[in-house]
C-alpha cells in the first residue's frame, strides 16, 4: 500500500520497481498521469472491480434514460420498438400486411 494518493508517491514507487510491462489501476486521473510520467511505455489496465462498477453505472443510466419508452402491460417483444419495426416493414414491401408479418410472408 502506498501512503497517500499523490502522483509523486506513485511515480517514485514505480521508478523504484523497474521492469513493469503493465499497471493495473483504478480510474484515478492522478494515477494515470503518474504512470504515464514514470513508465510511458507500460500498458495501463483498469482493475476488474472498477471496470464492472463503471459498466453497471453506464447501463443503469442508459436503462433509466429509456425507461419511459416502455409501455406498461406489454412484454418486451411487443414494446414500442417492435411496433415501430412492424410499421417500417409494412411500408417497405407490398407483401406485408396487418394479418401476415413480413418475415413469415412466403411470396416476397
Amino acid at each position: 500500500m502506498l501512503l497517500g494518493r499523490e502522483a509523486a508517491t506513485l511515480q517514485a514507487w514505480l521508478r523504484g520497481h523497474p521492469g513493469n510491462e503493465a499497471v493495473c489501476r483504478d480510474g484515478s486521473a492522478t494515477y494515470a498521469e503518474a504512470v504515464r510520467r514514470a513508465l510511458p511505455d507500460v500498458f495501463q489496465i483498469s482493475d476488474r472491480w472498477h471496470l464492472w462498477h463503471n459498466l453497471v453505472e453506464a447501463v443503469r443510466k442508459e436503462v433509466a434514460a429509456h425507461s419511459t419508452c416502455w409501455v406498461a402491460g406489454q412484454s418486451s417483444a411487443e414494446g414500442r420498438q417492435a411496433a415501430t419495426t412492424r410499421e417500417r416493414r409494412q411500408h417497405a414491401t407490398p407483401c406485408a400486411s396487418a394479418e401476415s408479418d413480413f418475415w413469415s410472408a412466403h411470396d416476397c
